[in-house]
């Protein structure tokens, strides 16, 4: 239609340069006018169907934040698309703040990457978990070494108390019917076959009383014994006098059991006393294996005793005397063991001569 007018307008203005000057000069106005006509009715064909697009879409604001999510939903809410005005933002390539839901940073990173928060959150919990599950731990193993001390301070009291009957039954149960029947025994007999079992026994009911208050029957953990065992040092040095004398204790018994009258006598002790079925060899052989017992039941409490434990230095020094005591018994009977092969040697010599 333009080119016709143009044509048309032309040819009716030739000869006339000024008049197709102005033709064309308005030829030019009516392109310039129809190009930005069809640029704005494309352009606006565009935005319409992009508004569109926009207005289908369902707005679903992912729950992070309570604060976030109220304030991303206000913005869009109060926010209204407006086609022209779009149009010319494009043009001009400049975005307004205002015109936009106001997204800060941190929230736009926690928006694009939900899995990073959700990693961190596992992250943190994972280490959370271990410092709790080490905590818990500790407390097992607290608790596991409060019952186990318990358990050995309840064995050593039970052991002790047996202990204590048996020297009850040497002394009370042979010992004292052996010196009635002076027919039977010497002094020397008794002595040979008994050693210092009644000196023993003096001092182990003492012993056996102090550790009796020393144990806290209502939290046997807390009970503080070590100090019974630094008390009666020296009072545990005169087991080497027995263990010295055991062996020829032993010598003697056979000697006598091989006698009829003796075999009844101390059958009929046992009876009288109701002893367990054990005979005297055996009842003879307990205090040996009661001053070699100590030494492992203290090791076994110092294990399970906390070093913040008020009795873990008493029962620490306990342990030392007792491997002490024991070092001491088998120091002097390796020595009785030597004086005597040197008296045996002698006494061949002589015979020799």
């Amino acid at each position: 239609m333009i080119i016709l007018i143009r044509s048309t307008y032309i040819f009716f203005c030739l000869g006339n340069s000024s008049l197709i000057s102005e033709a064309l000069r308005h030829y030019q106005r009516l392109e310039r006018q129809n190009d930005e006509e069809t640029s704005t009715r494309k352009l606006d064909k565009q935005n319409r169907r992009h508004y569109q697009h926009v207005k289908e879409c369902k707005f679903r604001p992912i729950v992070i934040e309570q604060g976030v999510t109220q304030k991303i939903k206000a913005t869009t809410t109060n926010h209204h698309f407006d086609p022209i005005q779009l149009r010319r933002k494009q043009c001009s390539s400049t975005l307004i703040d205002e015109d936009l839901p106001i997204i800060s940073n941190c929230n736009l990173n926690y928006l694009s990457s939900p899995c990073s928060s959700s990693s961190g959150f596992r992250s943190n919990s994972h280490s959370l978990s271990n410092q709790t599950s080490s905590v818990s731990d500790d407390i097992d193993i607290s608790n596991e070494n409060l019952i186990k001390r318990t358990n050995i301070i309840k064995e050593i009291y039970k052991t002790e108390y047996d202990y204590l009957g048996h020297l009850k039954n040497l002394v009370d149960g042979y010992l004292k019917k052996m010196r009635l029947r002076t027919e039977l025994f010497s002094e020397k007999q008794i002595e040979l076959l008994m050693g210092n079992i009644e000196e023993i026994y003096d001092f182990q009911q003492s012993f056996f009383q102090l550790l009796k208050l020393s144990i806290d029957e209502l939290n046997p953990h807390e009970s503080l014994i070590g100090k019974c065992f630094l008390l009666y040092k020296e009072e545990f040095k005169k087991y080497s006098d027995y263990c010295i004398n055991h062996s020829l204790s032993c010598i003697e018994l056979v000697k006598l059991e091989n006698n009829i009258t003796y075999r009844h006598f101390f059958e009929t002790c046992r009876l009288q006393a109701n002893m367990i079925e054990l005979k005297l060899d055996a009842f003879l052989l307990t205090p040996i294996q009661r001053i070699c017992q100590y030494p492992l039941q203290l090791n076994e409490l110092l294990k399970y005793t906390s070093y913040e434990h008020k009795d873990y230095n008493n029962i620490q020094q306990a342990l030392y005397t007792m491997r002490d005591v024991a070092s001491y018994i088998n120091e002097r009977k390796r020595h009785r063991e030597y004086v005597e092969i040197i008296h045996k040697w002698q006494h061949t010599v002589e015979c020799w001569q």
